[in-house]
Order: structure tokens, then C-alpha cells, then sequence
């Protein structure tokens, strides 16, 4: 067990016998990670810690802390011929308090930033994000649950708390681990021995503790591998504001050509990068670097921090609210042309109008309403599309609301004429059409009334026969579809109503997607996100997008564009900042296996 572990433990105990509520968080000495226990069977072997990179930098990296909830920071130097030193440090943060020692608090949640400064050393920056006190705080979630890596990778663990109304809420936990290393984030780096493993988050009261099984696998050797022989970094270049952030992402290329997801490791000038690749600049203006490594290869992305308008030093941040986090501002960037060639998977909203503008290079076109018509400069802008041939639906439902095959049959015929199939299979040869859509939650009975599984893979069976080689999509989680040989993607829309955590959303679809040999659209449900009225916020997009969008899914949408929440600016650089990140993606066609 840890100092830091003991110590949270024995202020929790005594905080029972009512001392003060407020403590301090040390962080330990030897690095930004918590050592590992013991192994759970005493004859398993302790993996060795591996060694920390060279340079100077602040630790904790990334932290999350409680109201009034201390943590102290340090700074540390290592390098190759002297080793661990720790210099002199001099330290400001952007809210909040921190004293000559390091030691932060804040009296409001928020998003905060400590920056440290040695005497001939490039600043470093820390991200703390401070939460309210949860005491109400029933269990605590893991995610992943169930993570598999390579010996030596690492991999980022979240944990929430579910409060006693069945919410979830971000809270602070103290981390341990077996068979590897363990960040006060959350960031598991494996050991180098093979095995089962423990990666532990406990509450800093009432007990609370949530326990996942980490399988580590021995790394393979060269010639077992794939082969990859670049890295690639995405985006390339970056303008961001002083205190904004863009989310980058990597993936690997094969000496094929082929795009394969590949573990990195970020590291960036100018501001702080956190394992997932959301870079957040710093307050000083510059030209900076963003790198992405993976054993011997690396690729480096130009990130620019312009000035403020008065030039010179931006001016002091003043202490957050309880709001988001800074979203990225968008990039101007010329539109390319060509057939379906923005790279990456399509992503847009739903009724998006203007399919394959910049960033957006996916969008859904609706037949009865005219929106073939679209279709040639979607393809002009390079972006893809999927189309709704027989639209709302209302045509397929009889007098008392239900749905019924024959009158869907009917309304399908009437919209899709001979000259728009033809039109629909040119622009799908093309690139530019890229599946049908073909009917929208048919598991909801209040809108269609009753619909089963083996109904719809007649629809899709009747839609593949009307427009070969075109992917069927349905608006269905891969679970409630089942297995039909008609349909090639399954499409799981997440919100907040969902009550499950993003990560574990996505694992449960992805799986079940796999099981049934479906590919997978994911989009989130941006306009009345929790079922309340309560559109999401531009943190949850980012949150939830970037959770949702990894390599293997075929397509990303919003539901829906509006412009009152659209074209508000700081949803629009969230949205970018997405598109962005789709851009980096393995492309792949929504078709099953």
C-alpha cells in the first residue's frame, strides 16, 4: 500500500472522530504513480516499474480533487547523467490558490491549471479538475471493465460515483494497482510480466471501492506483429487560443497502406496532453509541438498559440466556473473536392445542411423531401451521405398507428423512382453515398407501434434487392436487431438518459455489434440529451464523442442539427474538434462481415 494511499485512509478514519474535513493530498516522491500492492497470489511475480521519462516536468500531470481539498504538487528533473533532481520551483495556477510549496486548493468546481517553473526550464502545466463534495455517494464504476494490453501500454481508467437519484457523477478516488503503475489520473501502465492483474479506485469516505480485473499480455515479438511503419498525427497543424484545447489523435500505417490503431504515447510544448490526445495550450503565445510515439516511430503535429488582441501576455484567467472546458476554436481550411475523399469516417448531424463543409463530412438526405438534390455538391465537398428513402415514416403506418410491411412497400416505391435509384447507385459507385437508412428506432413502439427483429431483416432483405451493394443501416442497437443477413450496420445513439456510463456504452455495443458481424454507427443525442428538455453541453460532447469515436466504427452523427444549439460558437469548435478527430480515423464501409 502507498504513503499516499495509508494517509488518504487514515485522514478518512479520522475525519469520523471529527477532525477537520479539510486535508491534504501528498503526492509521493518517487514519480506520478502510486506503486503497486502486493500481487493478490503471493507466488506471482511483481512486475517492474518502468522507467520515467527524461526532462522536467510537474506531477501530478492530470488530478482530480473535492472543494476545499488540498493537493500538492512538485517538480521534477531527470536526466541520463544525474538522474531524479528537484529543482527550485516557482508556482502560479489559473484559480483557485496555490502556495510557494505547491500546495492547490479551490473553493469551486471547475477546470483548473498549475503551471510550475524551474529556473532555465520550459514551464510545465498540470490539469486539476476540482468536483463538489459527494457524500451522498452510493457505489463507485471502473470503466473499461474488462481491459486487455500489451506489457509495457498503458491504458486510462475513469471512475464516477452513483449518487442515492441513480445519477453519476465525477468524484475523487485514490488508485492502486498490481502488475504495473498507476497515476493519481487513473493511467495503468502494464508491467513486464504477463498475468492478471487488480486496478483498484477507493473512495476518499464511506468505504466505497471499485475493483477490475486487467489482463496483461506478453508483447509479441517483431515478426508476429503487424507491420507498421509510420505513425501518423492528427491534425497535422493546429491554431488553438490560450487556454483552449483540439483533441489529436493517432493511428498507425502498415508498409500495405493500411490504417491500423496503434497504443501512443503524447507528449507536447506549449501546454498539457493528456493520454487520450486532448492537448490544452498554455497562456504564453508561441509556435509548439504536439508528438505521438509508439516504440521507435513518431510523428509531430504544429500547434500555434496566438497572441491576445493587446499582444504581449495574455491576461490572467479569471477563477472558473462550474462550467465546461475550454472548447477549441475551429480551423478555416479549404473545402477539397471529389467524390466522398474527406478522410476519416463521416460525421455530421442529422438534417445537416450542408453535408461535406468543412469538418463535416457525413450528413443524412431524406428522399421525400427533395434532398437528392444536394447530392452533387456533397460530392463536390468530398463528403459522404446516407440516405433515408422513405423518410418520417407516417406513410407506413395504418389508421391506428401501426407500422405495417405493405404500406412501408408502397411508400418506399412511390419515393425511390426509377430515376433516383439510378441516381442513389451512381453517386454510391462514386464514394459519395455510403448505406441506406432505412428506419429509425423500430424497437419504439409509441412511434410505430409493434416492429420485430425478423420484420426488419425483411425491410432490409427488400432494400438490399432494391439497391445492391449499398450497406442497409438500421436505427437499432446490434442486441435488439439479432442476426440477419440483410443487414450490414447496426447504429447505438447515446445521451445521459442512458444512466450507464459512455465507456461501458460502447463496450457492450461494440461487442454485440462484433457478435452479430454488424458494423456499428454511433451518434449521440445532442437536442434533449436527458429526456428532460436539457441539450448537451459542449464538455459533453467532447466527453462523450471522443469516447464513443474509436477505430472500427463506420460513421458518427448528431442528432440533431438546430440552429439555436448548432451554430452556437463554443458547440460549433466542440463539433470541429470531433470532426477533427473523425478525420483521423480508419476508414472502413458500414458493411457487415
Amino acid at each position: 500500500m502507498t504513503y499516499t494511499h495509508k494517509l488518504a485512509r487514515r485522514l478518512a478514519i479520522s475525519r469520523k472522530l471529527g477532525m477537520s474535513t479539510a486535508f491534504a493530498l501528498l503526492t509521493a516522491c518517487a514519480g506520478d504513480t502510486t506503486a503497486p500492492e502486493a500481487p493478490t497470489d503471493p507466488s506471482a511475480p511483481s512486475a517492474p516499474v518502468p522507467s520515467a521519462p527524461l526532462g522536467f516536468r510537474v506531477l501530478p500531470s492530470a488530478v482530480t480533487v473535492e472543494v476545499d481539498q488540498s493537493v500538492r504538487f512538485r517538480g521534477e528533473l531527470r536526466t541520463s547523467r544525474h538522474g531524479l533532481q528537484l529543482p527550485p520551483m516557482r508556482w502560479e495556477a489559473s484559480g483557485g490558490s496555490i502556495t510557494s510549496d505547491g500546495t492547490f486548493s479551490a473553493r469551486r468546481p471547475g477546470t483548473y491549471r498549475v503551471i510550475g517553473r524551474s529556473r532555465i526550464h520550459r514551464p510545465d502545466t498540470s490539469v486539476v479538475i476540482v468536483v463538489p463534495r459527494q457524500p451522498k455517494v452510493e457505489r463507485i464504476r471502473v470503466t473499461p471493465r474488462t481491459p486487455e494490453l500489451v506489457s509495457g501500454r498503458k491504458r486510462t481508467f475513469t471512475a464516477v460515483g452513483r449518487l442515492h437519484d441513480g445519477t453519476h457523477t465525477a468524484i475523487r478516488v485514490n488508485w492502486r494497482a498490481t502488475g504495473g503503475t498507476i497515476s493519481e489520473g487513473g493511467v495503468y501502465e502494464a508491467g513486464a510480466t504477463p498475468g492478471t492483474y487488480l486496478v483498484v479506485a477507493q473512495s476518499l469516505r464511506g468505504g466505497h471501492a471499485d475493483t477490475i480485473q486487467v489482463v496483461v499480455r506478453k508483447r509479441p515479438k517483431n515478426k508476429e506483429r503487424t507491420a507498421v511503419t509510420r505513425i501518423v498525427l492528427r491534425p497535422s497543424t493546429a491554431t488553438v487560443a490560450p487556454s483552449s484545447s483540439v483533441q489529436f489523435a493517432a493511428f498507425g500505417r502498415t508498409e500495405t497502406g493500411d490504417s491500423v490503431a496503434v497504443d501512443v504515447t503524447f507528449k507536447a510544448t506549449g501546454g498539457t496532453i493528456n493520454a487520450t490526445g486532448l492537448y490544452t495550450a498554455g497562456e504564453t503565445a508561441g509556435a509548439f509541438r504536439v508528438v505521438a510515439t509508439a516504440d521507435k516511430l513518431a510523428d509531430t503535429s504544429a500547434v500555434t498559440v496566438p497572441q491576445t488582441s493587446g499582444g504581449g501576455t495574455p491576461a490572467p484567467e479569471p477563477s472558473p466556473e462550474p462550467s465546461p472546458s475550454p472548447s477549441p476554436e475551429p480551423i478555416p481550411a479549404p473545402i477539397p473536392s471529389g467524390g466522398g475523399t474527406l478522410s476519416g469516417i463521416p460525421f455530421g448531424h442529422f438534417k445537416e445542411p450542408k453535408p461535406g463543409s468543412y469538418l463535416r463530412s457525413g450528413g443524412d438526405l431524406v428522399v421525400p423531401m427533395g434532398e437528392l438534390d444536394k447530392l452533387p455538391l456533397t460530392r463536390e465537398r468530398g463528403g459522404r451521405v446516407v440516405v433515408n428513402v422513405v423518410g418520417g415514416g407516417k406513410c407506413a403506418k395504418d389508421a391506428s398507428g401501426q407500422w405495417q410491411m405493405d404500406l412501408w412497400v408502397a411508400c418506399w416505391k412511390k419515393n425511390l423512382t426509377s430515376a433516383s435509384r439510378a441516381r442513389m447507385l451512381a453517386y454510391a459507385d462514386s464514394g459519395v453515398v455510403v448505406g441506406t437508412y432505412l428506419i429509425d428506432e423500430p424497437n419504439l413502439v409509441k412511434r410505430w407501434g409493434v416492429i420485430s427483429p425478423a420484420q426488419v431483416c425483411n425491410m432490409a432483405r427488400f432494400a438490399s434487392a432494391e439497391l445492391p451493394g449499398i450497406p442497409v443501416l438500421v436505427r437499432a442497437a446490434p442486441e435488439w436487431l439479432g442476426s440477419c443477413d440483410a443487414i450490414d450496420a447496426g447504429w447505438a445513439q447515446y445521451g445521459s438518459r442512458r444512466n450507464q456510463a459512455v465507456e461501458d456504452y460502447r463496450e457492450e455495443h461494440l461487442a454485440a455489434a462484433k457478435a452479430r458481424g454488424y458494423a456499428l454507427v454511433f451518434s449521440l443525442n445532442a437536442l434533449n440529451d436527458d429526456g428532460n428538455g436539457t441539450d448537451m453541453t459542449p464538455a459533453q460532447v467532447m466527453n462523450y464523442g471522443t469516447a464513443l469515436m474509436v477505430p472500427g466504427v463506420c460513421a458518427f452523427f448528431v442528432w440533431e442539427y438546430a440552429t439555436t444549439w448548432s451554430e452556437r460558437p463554443e458547440i460549433r469548435a466542440a463539433l470541429d474538434s470531433l470532426g477533427r478527430l473523425a478525420a483521423t480515423l480508419p476508414r472502413r464501409e458500414c458493411r457487415g462481415s
